[in-house]
């Protein structure tokens, strides 16, 4: 290519400069909602094995959604799914997951759907109206 100057002692060196400095080939990501586009197919298998291989936390919500951490299956949680509601009719309690609303259920309400005594989720959040069981968890929630 004019102007160019590299040189490469093996063949192959040449041919991933020519493709990605020259002809400007590129790798995408082909993940759901990834941007990523790398220069060169090595990046692309290393970004492929950081970011979307091993262990994937799925939405509790039902979507289909994964994340690579628990952290971000969370914020998406928060953001694009309403809380867990309590099932029993005049219950107005609201739960982040499922797991928290059965155990609401089995241990707040007896055989007919009456509470068995005082809240055992008491913290309220003031935005969503999710409940919570330390004022900790509500603040956590929040911030």
């Amino acid at each position: 290519y004019i102007g160019c100057d590299k040189r490469y002692k093996q063949s192959y060196g040449l041919k991933v400069h020519i493709r990605a400095i020259h002809e400007k080939v590129t790798y995408k990501c082909k993940e759901r909602d990834c941007t990523k586009v790398y220069k060169h197919d090595y990046l692309l298998r290393r970004h492929l094995e950081r970011d979307h291989q091993g262990t994937r936390y799925q939405c509790r919500r039902g979507c289909n959604d994964s994340f690579k951490n628990t952290v971000n299956r969370r914020k998406h949680e928060k953001n694009m799914h309403t809380g867990w509601k309590c099932s029993y009719l005049r219950c107005e309690e609201v739960f982040w997951t499922d797991e928290d609303r059965m155990r609401h259920v089995k241990q707040a309400h007896d055989e007919t759907g009456a509470l068995k005594g005082a809240k055992l989720y008491s913290y309220q959040c003031y935005k969503c109206k999710i409940y919570y069981r330390t004022s900790m968890e509500c603040n956590d929630h929040v911030a």
